[in-house]
């Protein structure tokens, strides 16, 4: 049974909620809208906000400039949702500026994405009031919120989509050349203009996308060496949406990155490790499996004694990873150079299977 409350209204004044949420989750994102709104908050909700004519994205701009709080309703149909990445992303930014919080709703079991792993989410799963209590609790009063440290992304013009539309036509050096140009500012909103289409493709356009991961590439540098702040916005992207057709690729790029101290240093310090290293544990494909192992391999000045310890246990039981003839390489290299934290079990099991 729910708690007795006063009216938000009385005590806190207008408190601006929006509401993201697949559409396929309507029956229980709109009880939750109109439980909110109840309790005297003003909730943006689409199906109540956007009337026909109206354009759907300004209507949403304009709901996130607004909100207080973006309450974002996890499930199996959301985190596939091109619309709710959009206003993650979005929100994520004003985040930054300290302008609005987000809080995380989980109504069925689904990968959480990645930069909300480490907050407290109000748990539907296990009863409507008892999440909706929680979720009141979070609103009425607000702790810290965690942050990530992620330089704010400027609104995109017209000419950065014409921009990218120009790479196309050059050939890889005239890329790497033309990108070398551009302000760091321009590169940021280059980078989510190509993770923008990459989201969008399907399966069949990806072999015919090879030019937008060069530009990717040569986006995330400055004077040719990795830039910290620009990967930093392409891993923030990367974290938030879903991109099933071209995982493998964007998961090279990042494994390339990681091989720099002030990238690893970041991942450290975000406790990103150790999703990378469940990442390894998962691995479902050959493909991943070698990626994985390359990740884990680069993240190995950051790696904890349990870190490796579930690598080894990885590698000897997942047969994607240790059939996969990219992936021994990658792991040989990280167990040599940890071989004083392995135990002769652990030694002689890798031996077995020649991962050293």
């Amino acid at each position: 049974m729910p708690r007795l409350r006063k009216s938000a209204r009385k005590r806190l004044g207008a408190i601006h909620i929006f509401i993201a949420h697949s559409s396929k989750d309507n029956r229980i994102s709109k009880k939750i809208a109109e439980a909110l709104k109840g309790e005297g908050f003003a909730v943006w909700y689409d199906e109540w906000e956007i009337k026909v004519g109206d354009s759907i994205t300004q209507r949403i701009s304009s709901g996130l400039q607004q909100g207080d709080f973006l309450v974002v309703i996890l499930s199996k149909n959301s985190v596939k949702s091109k619309w709710v990445q959009k206003e993650l992303a979005a929100a994520l930014t004003l985040e930054a500026k300290r302008s609005m919080f987000i809080l995380p709703v989980l109504i069925d079991s689904c990968e959480i994405p990645i930069l909300l792993q480490d907050r407290k989410y109000a748990n539907f799963r296990k009863g409507f009031n008892r999440g909706l209590d929680e979720l009141l609790d979070a609103i009425n009063m607000p702790g810290p919120i965690a942050t990530y440290d992620i330089p704010t992304i400027p609104s995109r013009e017209p000419s950065v989509q014409e921009l990218v539309d120009s790479f196309e036509s050059l050939s890889k050096d005239g890329l790497a050349a033309r990108i070398s140009t551009l302000p760091i500012e321009e590169k940021k909103e280059t980078i989510i203009e190509i993770m923008d289409r990459l989201s969008m493709a399907d399966i069949h356009e990806v072999s015919d996308l090879t030019y937008l991961f060069s530009a990717l590439d040569f986006s995330l540098q400055e004077n040719r060496r990795p830039s910290l702040t620009l990967f930093q916005v392409f891993f923030r992207e990367f974290a938030f949406r879903s991109l099933p057709f071209c995982k493998d690729k964007l998961l090279a790029i990042v494994a390339k990155y990681l091989q720099f101290n002030s990238i690893q240093d970041w991942i450290r310090d975000q406790n990103l490790v150790d999703w990378f290293v469940s990442e390894f544990e998962r691995s479902p494909t050959f493909v991943s499996g070698a990626l994985n192992s390359e990740i884990v391999a680069n993240l190995s000045p950051v790696l904890s004694r349990s870190h490796i310890d579930r690598i080894v246990a990885g590698a000897l039981t997942n047969n994607q990873i240790y059939e996969s003839w990219q992936a021994p390489p990658h792991l040989r290299r990280l167990f040599l150079s940890s071989i004083q934290l392995l135990t002769d079990k652990q030694r002689h099991d890798l031996r077995t299977k020649s991962l050293i």
